[in-house]
């Protein structure tokens, strides 16, 4: 669980339903929002630093709904937008962003995914024609331990993917967006760049593709 304040700190729960639906009773919320993944220990820093980022999202748009990796096999809306098939379910993100439809804006899905060290080139450029050709989702956040390691994705986007995806080729270079620090300081949000390593706000990039048909999306909007 993540508390907040800036000495923030995880522990794991006890996973046994009396204990979480006592947590659901003093909380008022469910008893499945304290279901957490048995993980390995090597898993252990990366599922931090996952939640962490759900909670930087949560508090600046608490109208989001998230989805974590381990939970959309059971969320229809997930599946449907990942178009997740049980073939490809290690390709998911380690969380799905979604801003719903209202009156007057888009329905809206990012896919966030933590990146502590690099994976193989041929692994990256699955998981990006998985997202780029073969998802519903409107947008790609990496969030990568090191300039290097974000330089290296962006590079690889670039160069070998971006101009083979007929999708979001319309808008590519906003398609995906970079961090290369995991805790990013006081403003995580505020140090986001495009594909082109040009630096992107956060907030002004959800407003345009939430008010904006995907069709109608260009690269200049986002400027």
């Amino acid at each position: 669980m993540l508390l907040g304040g800036h000495q923030t700190f995880f522990y794991q729960l006890s996973q046994s339903l009396p204990v979480r639906e006592k947590l659901a009773r003093e909380m008022n919320c469910g008893s499945e929002d304290f279901v957490q993944p048995l993980l390995r220990r090597q898993d252990w820093f990366h599922n931090q630093w996952s939640q962490a980022w759900e909670q930087i999202i949560k508090r600046s748009f608490p109208e989001a709904h998230i989805v974590r990796e381990h939970n959309i096999g059971a969320s229809d809306f997930a599946k449907d937008v990942l178009l997740a098939e049980g073939n490809d379910l290690d390709l998911l993100p380690d969380f799905l962003v979604t801003f719903l439809k209202t009156e007057s804006t888009q329905a809206v899905s990012i896919a966030f995914e933590i990146e502590r060290t690099r994976k193989s080139e041929k692994r990256l450029v699955r998981k990006f024609k998985k997202y780029l050709n073969e998802t519903r989702i409107d947008g790609l956040i990496y969030i990568c331990d090191s300039s290097r390691l974000s330089e290296t994705i962006r590079t690889l986007y670039q160069t070998k993917l971006l101009a083979n995806s007929h999708r979001v080729k319309h808008y590519g270079n906003h398609f995906l967006l970079l961090s290369d620090t995991m805790s990013a300081g006081a403003e995580p949000l505020n140090r986001f760049f495009n594909a082109n390593g040009e630096k992107v706000s956060f907030d002004h990039w959800c407003r345009q593709l939430v008010n904006t048909k995907p069709t109608l999306r260009r690269d200049s909007q986002f400027a």
